[in-house]
């Protein structure tokens, strides 16, 4: 424009109008070169930093939320439902280690003197029952109590009993929630 001016070509009014235009473009550009105002840059610097803050408490919730076990092996039973709340190190769910079978058997009182922990013990189970397998009493418990509904007959539910646990050994003819019998290796005095 201002070539076109001097020649005589264009008006001083399109001359002056060109002239405002390239200097408030220019301005505009050198602002954006810039950036923003100061404190807006600081204002949004600072919502970023809240944001990633709010995000670091979001992850660490998250993670809170994964349930990890120690052992590997099928889940027998998991307690928990969705919006359940449980405390650090809580035990949630049941696992069967596949080389971790046992057996819980229910003993009369009368029977207590005659068993130890680690005591050999057999086991046979519906599906092979001319074999048994090896195992030995992991845990006597320490406190009576009567035998679960499970038990068969009225007599025995009446009886005071404490609950054994037999270990088995592994063996790939055994599944977890198989029926078993469990012969001690004691008799009593009624020869059971």
């Amino acid at each position: 424009m201002d070539v076109l001016y001097r020649a005589g070509i264009v008006a001083r009014q399109l001359y002056d109008d060109a002239a405002t235009k390239a200097k408030t473009s220019a301005e505009d550009l050198e602002l954006l070169r810039k950036g923003t105002r100061t404190e807006d840059i600081e204002g949004a610097r600072a919502e970023v930093e809240r944001q990633q803050r709010q995000l670091a408490v979001l992850l660490k919730q998250r993670t809170e939320t994964d349930v990890k076990s120690t052992v590997a092996g099928v889940v027998q039973s998991f307690g928990l439902r969705p919006g359940d709340i449980v405390a650090p190190n809580q035990g949630v769910a049941e696992i069967l280690e596949e080389n971790q079978l046992w057996v819980r058997i229910y003993v009369p009182e009368t029977m207590l003197g005659l068993l130890r922990v680690n005591q050999p013990a057999r086991v046979r189970v519906d599906s092979d029952p001319k074999q048994w397998f090896n195992g030995r009493v992991a845990t006597i418990s320490s406190e009576g109590e009567y035998t679960p509904r499970n038990v068969q007959t009225r007599a025995q539910r009446a009886e005071q009993v404490f609950g054994v646990k037999v270990v088995v050994d592994p063996d790939p003819k055994l599944h977890a929630g198989m029926a078993a019998e469990v012969d001690l290796g004691v008799k009593t005095k009624a020869g059971q």
